[in-house]
């Protein structure tokens, strides 16, 4: 058990989505994306919401030295052990260029779009506006035709409707038709990944 990461989650809990960090199954998944829709030797990736680098890694692993990779977190309690990480990941060996922008994303401001998002934020925690502001954020830092990745629980909205109130699932239900009319017709990748805890659905959009 990471108590770091659980101390984390019990004072933001809206925040962060789980108790424990996503998989190094998750975050291969997510990573994998990347390596299936390659179309350039050299691509420009922005993680949303790093933590303490559990998806970093796998997205290290993956990409090659002439990649760069721009992790974005704004928790300092998080941000602190991830630049070490990204430290030892330089010395380490040959990886793709790193750094570390530590605030919110919102106020993200990038020199040059993206290849590609990869987001590890618990959207389905978020309001309406919150999903809107970060959605017209990420078409503004991408590519034409750039790629946007991330994952949720399975099935979280409809559980969470199961035992919300009134207010709560009315915010539910405005997120899973965000989901219906904006993701799923561009998505390209649609899989659950069991041994995440809890499980995990990847969803891969390409932001034409």
């Amino acid at each position: 058990m990471d108590f770091h990461f659980l101390t984390q989650f019990l004072a933001k809990s809206r925040q962060i989505g789980s108790i424990l960090p996503s998989s190094m199954a998750l975050a291969r998944t997510m990573a994998g994306c990347i390596s299936t829709h390659r179309k350039s030797d050299s691509l420009s990736v922005l993680e949303l919401g790093a933590g303490t680098g559990a998806i970093t890694r796998g997205l290290v692993e993956t990409l090659n030295p002439l990649d760069w990779l721009t992790c974005i977190e704004m928790n300092p309690a998080f941000a602190h052990p991830l630049r070490e990480r990204l430290r030892e990941w330089r010395t380490g060996g040959k990886v793709c260029h790193l750094e570390l922008f530590e605030g919110n994303f919102l106020r993200f401001d990038p020199v040059a779009p993206y290849d590609w998002v990869v987001c590890g934020l618990p959207l389905n925690n978020f309001s309406v506006d919150g999903i809107e502001a970060i959605s017209r954020k990420v078409h503004q830092i991408l590519k034409p035709s750039g790629y946007f990745v991330f994952f949720e629980y399975a099935k979280i909205r409809r559980i969470k409707s199961l035992i919300s109130g009134p207010k709560e699932k009315a915010r539910l239900n405005a997120l899973d038709e965000i989901y219906k009319r904006v993701i799923v017709p561009k998505a390209v990748v649609s899989k659950i990944v069991w041994t995440n805890v809890p499980p995990a659905l990847v969803t891969c959009v390409r932001c034409v």
